[in-house]
């Protein structure tokens, strides 16, 4: 098993997030779109992953790209259906 070394600076920002969770600054939701938009170091990313659920968000996201997907599929079914009438 091999030890993750974190920068300070990667400390300094965990730490600052997480005080503005705490006081309720930020949500989880900012931090997630701050990752999405690659704001953090991959060092901090995984320390914030001890404190934010990111996997909530990427199965809110994946439910929405399957909603998606549905309604494509029923779209084109239809446009098929029809003919050039849709």
């Amino acid at each position: 098993m091999s030890v993750q070394k974190y920068s300070p600076e990667d400390i300094q920002v965990f730490e600052g997030i997480h005080q503005a969770l705490m006081a309720e600054k930020i949500t989880s939701r900012d931090v997630w779109g701050m990752m999405k938009r690659g704001e953090f170091t991959p060092g901090t990313e995984d320390l914030l992953h001890d404190i934010v659920d990111f996997g909530h968000y990427r199965a809110e996201e994946a439910a929405a790209n399957d909603r998606a997907g549905e309604y494509l599929a029923q779209y084109m079914a239809q446009k098929q259906i029809m003919g050039p009438w849709a």
